[in-house]
Parts: structure tokens; sequence; C-alpha cells
């Protein structure tokens, strides 16, 4: 009764052990490693590229505001011809800057006006700082974004790679299982194992095959996710990852304050600090500087000739004061309020870099404890292919019973999924803590 039942299952067992070998993960030569994905998703992000317009914007501002430093000159030129219907002669007002005239006259005018305003010169020189501490903003932003570009791919890449690794060894089961089936199938003819233990292997067999497409679909979803961030296609059956290198160079201290978000969170207090000074110097008077300088002169006939014999006529030098009461007194309490808001923004950039050193120190702690672990995982992968090289020589000189192998085969390489994700996973923290070290990758 039980024997056909068998039959019947080892079939369809059988066909997934098929199905799973035609569509295991065959790599070509492509080998990306974790620095080629982070070139890609640096030249990728769209962020990047809108920071760096900001920051040639920003630059522009610079040589705005440093201009605005210096005295505003003007020049104008003006030319008339005038024509009266009485016999009266014609002359230039310098009261009225227009020509009067009786009969007809040809008038040409040029000013020169100069204006300055003198209690401005802190004002405008506080805004050339202040647009300087926003292109350092702008700087420290895109080392910010930089920090989570490689973060965010190091994320996705520790993905991909811990499935495709799973993926390969959960992969090498099939031959083993099928050799394992092979084995059942002669040892239950010959009343040695029974229908039960069948049984059960067929649902190992079933659970590795379900295992190898969770995986699968798993792994094509981080491999989309990671498209995004490069903005490069990956085949799931044409690409392979290197391995994270990690642990080369040793880190032994760790400058919270170089950190971007410190960094930013630094220059937004000077740019708050800078504009309280702007403020400031609103509540005292506004002393204006003027200067015009006059040449003009006409003739009644000849037009060029009103043009040759211009000569300098007038110059006129005007200060000006102006005294905002009201203005300078809401100047005032936005001035005190812009204080108490760097002394707020002061405490709490203290509190993040104290948080932020706490947490350091907990990572620098773990950094070296990992980096020891790494190198026992590492020696600890080398030993268990060996055994599986060793398994492999026995069972092709017959030296070993068959299932007593082959459950020994697969019970090694469930070990080594084990001992290979945890190799990548600490291979991704200590590459995290490097990359928040120096920002380097």
């Amino acid at each position: 009764m039980f024997i056909p039942m068998h039959k019947k299952s080892i079939k369809i067992v059988m066909f997934f052990l098929f199905f799973t070998s035609i569509c295991e993960i065959s790599y070509s030569n492509e080998i990306i490693s974790f620095e080629e994905t982070i070139q890609r998703a640096l030249i990728h992000s769209f962020d990047l590229k809108i920071t760096n317009l900001d920051l040639a914007i920003k630059n522009n501002d610079v040589t705005k505001a440093f201009m605005s430093r210096f005295p505003e000159l003007t020049a104008s030129l003006s030319s008339n011809f005038t024509e009266q219907l009485d016999d009266k002669q014609s002359y230039y007002n310098p009261d009225s800057n227009e020509f009067d005239s009786d009969n007809q006259n040809y008038g040409n005018l040029v000013s020169l006006d100069l204006s300055y305003t003198i209690s401005d010169y802190i004002r405008l020189k506080k805004i050339y700082e202040l647009s300087l501490l926003e292109k350092e903003i702008t700087q420290a932003s895109k080392l910010d974004i930089v920090k989570k570009i490689k973060l965010q791919t190091l994320f996705r890449f520790t993905d991909a790679l811990l499935l495709s690794e799973e993926i390969k060894i959960q992969t090498q089961k099939v031959p083993v299982y099928e050799k394992l089936i092979n084995n059942f199938r002669r040892t239950i003819k010959a009343g040695i194992n029974s229908s039960l233990e069948m049984i059960s292997l067929n649902r190992e067999v079933l659970k590795n095959e379900y295992e190898i497409l969770l995986l699968k679909n798993k792994y094509q979803a981080v491999l989309e996710d990671l498209s995004l961030i490069t903005g490069e296609k990956y085949p799931v059956n044409e690409v392979a990852w290197a391995m994270l290198k990690c642990g080369e160079n040793l880190i032994h201290d760790l400058d919270v304050r170089s950190q971007p978000e410190i960094l930013l969170h630094q220059k937004n207090i000077e740019k708050k600090s800078t504009e309280v000074s702007i403020i400031q110097s609103e509540l005292f008077p506004k002393v204006n500087l003027k200067l015009n300088y006059k040449y003009y002169d006409n003739d009644p006939d000849d037009y060029g000739k009103s043009f040759g014999n211009i000569d300098d006529k007038s110059y006129t030098i005007g200060l000006f004061v102006l005294i905002p009461f009201t203005e300078a007194t809401k100047n005032y309490y936005s001035y005190k309020n812009g204080k108490h808001e760097v002394k707020k923004a002061k405490i709490q950039l203290d509190k993040e870099i104290s948080d932020l050193e706490s947490q350091f120190n907990k990572y620098q702690k773990e950094y070296y404890s990992l980096l020891k672990m790494l190198a026992l995982d590492e020696q600890s992968l080398d030993l268990i292919d060996q055994n599986i090289a060793m398994l492999n020589r026995l069972e092709n000189e017959k030296l070993i019973n068959e299932k007593e192998l082959l459950e020994k085969e697969l019970s090694l390489l469930d070990e080594k999924i084990k001992t290979t994700k945890g190799l990548i996973n600490k291979s991704s923290f200590i590459k995290r803590f490097e990359i928040l070290s120096k920002g380097r990758i």
C-alpha cells in the first residue's frame, strides 16, 4: 500500500529537484564590488546633482554679496533740443537740471552719482559673511547626502550579498537530496528504512525548495531596490557580489564633530548668529552719503559743438541721517529673540554631540570585537569547506555509509549558511563604522 504512494511522492520531489537545478542562479564573470556600487550610486544620485547646482548658485550669491559692499556708482547722459517761439535767449538752469531757451538750443548733460550708506558697512559685511555660511551649509549638506547614499547602498548591498550567498548554498543541497532520495529508494526496497522516514525526507526536500523560491523572490526585490539607487540593471542570473572588504585600516579614534550632521548644525548656528548681528545693525540710525558731479554745456546752432564744449560745472555733496524709531523698537525685540534662539540651538547641538559620542563609543567597542569574530568566521568557513571536500572523497572511495555521509553534508551546508550570514553581517557593521569614521568607503 505504501510503496506506490512513495513512488508518486518521489516523482514530485524529483520534479522539484530538477526544477531547482534548472532555475539555479548561474553567475557570469561580472563580480560587482561594494566600492564599484558606491561610485555608481553617487553618480546616479539626483539629490547630489541638485546639491551641486545649489553650490553653483551659492557661489554666485557670494560674489553678489561681495559686490554689494561697495558704493553705488551711476552715470547718466541727457541730450536735448529746445526751441521757443519768442526771441528770448536760452540758458541752462542748474537748479532745475534743465535748459531754458527763448529761441533754440542744443544741450547735453553728463551726470555722475555716488551713493553710499555709511551705517550699512557692518550690515553689508555681515550679509557677505552670511552668503559664505550658506555656501558652507550647502557643502555640509552635500557631505551628509554622500554619507546617507553610502549607508543606504551598504544596506542594500548587504541584503543582496546575504540572499545570493544563501541561495547559492541552499541550491548546493539539491544534488545531495537527490543522492539521499536514491539511497532511500534502494534501502526501502531492501527493507532497511521505513516509509515514514521517506515521507520525512520528502518534506525536507519540499521545504528546501520552498525556501529557495522564497529567497529568490526576496533577492529580486532587493536587486530592484539597488537599481533605484545606482541606476543600473541587475539581472538575477548575470551578477555576483564580491565579499565586503573591511578592517584593512584600523580605526583608533572617531571625531564626532567631523560628522556631516554636526557640521550642518554648527553652520546653521553660525548663520543664525550672523542674522542676529544683521538685526542688531538695524537698531542704529542710517547715515547716507551722496555725491553728484555734473558736466554740461549747450550751443544755440550746432549739435556737435554742444558736445565739444562740455566741461565740469557743478557738484553736490549731501549727508542724510534717518532715525527709524518704530522700526528700531521692533528690531530690538527680534534681536533679543534671535539671541535666545542661538543659545537654544547651541544646547541642542551639545546634546546631539553627547548622544553621538555615546553611540560611537559603543560602536568602537563592538568594532574591535567584531574584527576578531570576523577572523574566526573566515577560519570556520575554511574548515567547513575542507570537511565537505573530505566527505566527497570518502564518498568516492566508499569508505563511509552513504546515508550518514549525505546527512552530514546537509548539516555542514546548514552550518555554512549560518556562518556565512554571520560573516557578512559583521563585515557590514564594520564597513558602516568605517563610513561613519571618516566618510570613506
